[in-house]
């Protein structure tokens, strides 16, 4: 970057230098690109035009997230496990430590706990806990290809009916938006009669343009959100397809990858993963199936896209008045992006597998 001709500016405290890699990685996290202020801790809309499209943003994002070893800072024993996998019976993070046996050199996971004897988590090996989290690909992330392919289904639906905002929601900013025309005309005729005060006028058409563009800055961030949760539910959906198979053929960058794009933690204990807190979308893509399972198994029929059949706030989604459950979902995830979740999903070690009766028409 230096190189390059890049460095922070000179101050009247400081000289010009060169700009840190923490310094960098603060300035691409922050949502001001993306035309938000932070007021009282919350990020919201402000006044200025958005630097970069939240595609961009949430690319940054990722290739960040990629490279952050899941909060953990690179050593010398480095793992692409290392933040990822934590006690399954005290909850504390493992750490990597070497060893020295009759074969040489050798690595193992260690509960963090065992420094202060507050946990008797045993010391796992390495190649122990690699198997562990690839079985656990293979027996947890499953959800049905039934479920996948109805909200694939419910994704083009939600892009043919363009449900970026619930159908009130549109009813009442475009009957503002005829009120505010409506009312701009009005002064504008005015503005003809010499005798009206031209600077008042002026500043009733001017407070008037200025709610309008309001309104199609929101209608606008509204369809963005939706093209960006569309785009992020059909890259989870792909990788819902063959997890399993994905996994244990990648190498460990990949790996690391995928294990930070579908968890935050997975707790282990021995030689198996007994829970998971998923990241979203996972999350709410496998509350939305268990709805769905659950009203399957109480006698209803089979759900599909746009049908207000589940309950789907059981899953964590707001619902909205003439809004389908995909459509809820997807516009949810476009809003959240980038704000991170306060919601998790544990899935045991069993995970979520389809029950026959669930999935039939």
């Amino acid at each position: 970057m230096t190189d390059a001709g890049l460095y922070l500016p000179a101050t009247a405290k400081w000289p010009r230098r060169q700009i840190s890699e923490e310094t960098l990685r603060k300035a691409l996290r922050d949502r001001y690109y993306l035309g938000e202020v932070k007021a009282d801790g919350v990020w919201i809309e402000g006044r200025h035009e958005a630097l970069v499209t939240p595609e961009v943003f949430e690319r940054v994002q990722r290739v960040l997230d990629a490279h952050s070893g899941a909060g953990t800072r690179r050593r010398k024993h480095h793992h692409y496990l290392k933040g990822t996998v934590w006690c399954g019976r005290c909850r504390k993070r493992f750490i990597i430590q070497p060893g020295k046996g009759n074969g040489g050199l050798y690595f193992y996971f260690m509960c963090a706990g065992r420094q202060d004897k507050s946990c008797v988590q045993p010391y796992i090996p390495v190649e122990v806990m690699e198997r562990a989290v690839a079985d656990h690909y293979a027996r947890a992330v499953v959800l049905p290809p039934e479920f996948i392919q109805t909200v694939r289904e419910g994704v083009i639906q939600a892009a043919r009916d363009n449900a970026a905002m619930s159908p009130d929601e549109r009813e009442r900013l475009e009957r503002r938006t005829q009120a505010i025309d409506r009312k701009e005309s009005y002064f504008l005729d005015l503005a003809a009669d010499e005798e009206w005060p031209k600077d008042k006028l002026r500043e009733k058409l001017l407070a008037l343009r200025t709610e309008k563009q309001g309104i199609q800055r929101a209608t606008q961030q509204a369809e963005r959100r939706l093209a960006t949760g569309r785009d992020l539910l059909e890259r989870a959906l792909d990788l819902l397809e063959r997890p399993h198979e994905l996994y244990v053929t990648s190498g460990k960058a990949v790996r690391s990858i995928l294990n930070k794009a579908f968890f935050r933690k997975l707790y282990v204990d021995g030689d198996r993963v007994t829970g998971a807190d998923l990241k979203e979308p996972f999350d709410v893509l496998y509350r939305l199936y268990e709805v769905q399972r659950d009203y399957a198994q109480a006698g209803g029929e089979r759900w599909e896209s746009g049908r207000e059949a589940p309950d789907t706030t059981r899953a964590g989604l707001p619902k909205e008045s003439g809004s389908s459950d995909l459509d809820s979902l997807i516009v949810r995830l476009g809003h959240d992006l980038g704000h991170g979740s306060s919601k998790t999903v544990m899935v045991g070690d069993t995970g979520i597998e389809p029950v026959a009766s669930t999935v039939s028409r």
